[in-house]
């Protein structure tokens, strides 16, 4: 699901984060150059998308 949502991210990556959202942050930040407060809210609602 993070893949379809956010293209850039590798299958590298995916392992990397293994669910833990810290990692997915961080990975966004230096795929897409997105300031910290933006990916944290685009991951909140991303999650809210999930329930």
């Amino acid at each position: 699901k993070a893949k379809e949502k956010w293209g850039k991210l590798t299958d590298d990556d995916l392992n990397v984060i293994e669910g833990r959202r810290d990692q997915l942050e961080g990975k966004l930040q230096q795929r897409y150059g997105f300031a910290k407060d933006q990916i944290h809210k685009d991951v909140d609602d991303w999650f809210k998308t999930l329930k």
